[in-house]
């Protein structure tokens, strides 16, 4: 088996996304499979390529185009520019002599789509599509997209062709691999995002602030967060209004709110606060390579976990969820579809059934109750990720799906 893996998120990238592409590339490193990879330079984040990022396999980066606005034609343009520079470097392997047995593409964006289908032509080959979130549909629901206009249809239509001409699907979750089963009747394999343990001195060594953390009946006060991308689609102005109206009632806790990350709603969400005049209450902490994030979250007390209502969204599993579960902590999530069930095998969770400032407030009321037990209990969302939601075990299974492909001829 020979891969080629494409994707346009890729370590050192500070994305759920590019910790996905990475640990599967390293698992391809780990079972001696031979691969080569395409992918941008980081473009979410301010992390740069350091000397000592030198893989031991081919792989060749992409400058994106800058994006001059936040309109949707300059993201479409941020993101087509990746294809001809990641088609001529494909070309000149395939003029060299070599040739993969699969082309691997991950999406979203959907537009590799076409990257993907050019290659499995010049490299006559097996095609792959890993489908981590449903676009067009994610887009509108984003409200970037008119589902009645135009550059939606078209993006439909590519989108149900791509599935088509595809000779294997990867997706995240069984709701996604539902939808995706109404346009082909190929096998699709279901790879949760999973959790890889990334090493922390926090989690091998427990400190004596953690122990005394857990023995203690817990203090008066209860610190929330909130970390990743703050998008179009996180729920996270509802959030803050709700952590407002909070902190304005007689509670039994004195609550902080902790925001990790970055994202394009930062300077409204900080705009928000100050609005409100709960400065005090509420910290940006920025965002953090994920060793360093890890050992921060580790002092927080509740995770917040939110998607607006969307049946687009209902059909993807937010790969936070499974860091989350890793630290055995409560979570506070605003959800639906197949992420509010696996939360719900823990009593110590709450799950609200709208992602509005309402429901939230009454959520985080909710978490007060009998908190110390919720804290007991919630060292039982560890042991739902041995339940297969291990990044090994999924990648595993996309291997095992590979050479299934690869035998039917």
């Amino acid at each position: 088996m020979k891969i080629l893996y494409l994707s346009y998120y890729f370590h050192p990238d500070i994305t759920a996304a590019a910790f996905r592409s990475s640990d599967f590339v390293e698992f391809l490193e780990h079972q001696k499979i031979e691969h080569r990879v395409i992918t941008t330079f980081p473009h979410k984040s301010d992390e740069s390529i350091g000397t000592d990022d030198k893989p031991t396999y081919p792989l060749k980066r992409i400058r994106l185009k800058e994006m001059n606005n936040n309109k949707f034609l300059s993201y479409v343009l941020h993101y087509l520019s990746f294809i001809p520079k990641a088609f001529q470097i494909a070309l000149k392997w395939r003029l060299r002599g070599w040739r993969p047995s699969i082309v691997f593409i991950s999406s979203p964006p959907i537009f590799i789509g076409l990257l993907g289908l050019m290659l499995k032509w010049i490299f006559r080959c097996k095609l792959v599509l890993e489908v981590r979130d449903i676009w067009p549909e994610s887009a509108v629901a984003a409200g970037q997209l008119n589902p009645k206009g135009r550059p939606y249809k078209i993006a439909r239509f590519f989108e149900k062709t791509l599935y088509r001409k595809s000779n294997g699907i990867v997706c995240v979750g069984k709701y996604m691999k539902n939808y995706i089963a109404k346009y082909t009747d190929k096998e699709i394999c279901i790879a949760y995002n999973g959790y890889k343990e990334i090493p922390s001195t926090k989690r091998i060594i427990e400190s004596a602030g953690g122990a005394e953390r857990e023995n203690q009946q817990v203090s008066k006060k209860i610190r929330l967060a909130y970390a990743g991308n703050f998008g179009l689609v996180q729920g996270l102005e509802c959030l803050i209004e709700a952590f407002a109206e909070l902190i304005q009632v007689d509670t039994r806790y004195k609550w902080e709110l902790h925001f990790f990350g970055t994202g394009v709603l930062e300077n409204k969400l900080r705009n928000q606060v100050t609005v409100h005049k709960i400065d005090e209450h509420i910290v940006f902490r920025g965002a953090f390579p994920k060793q360093v994030l890890n050992e921060k979250l580790e002092e927080m007390d509740v995770l917040f976990l939110g998607l607006i209502k969307s049946e687009a969204l209902e059909n993807t599993i937010p790969s936070k969820l499974f860091d989350y579960l890793s630290f055995g902590k409560p979570i506070l999530a605003a959800l639906s579809g197949e992420g509010k069930e696996i939360l719900a095998l823990n009593r110590s969770n709450i799950v609200v059934d709208e992602c509005t400032s309402t429901a939230i407030f009454h959520g985080l009321v909710k978490m007060e109750e009998n908190f110390p037990k919720r804290i007991v209990f919630g060292k039982e969302n560890k042991e739902i990720l041995n339940q297969g939601f291990t990044r090994e075990k999924n990648n595993a299974k996309i291997i095992s799906y590979l050479s299934r492909i690869l035998s039917d001829k």
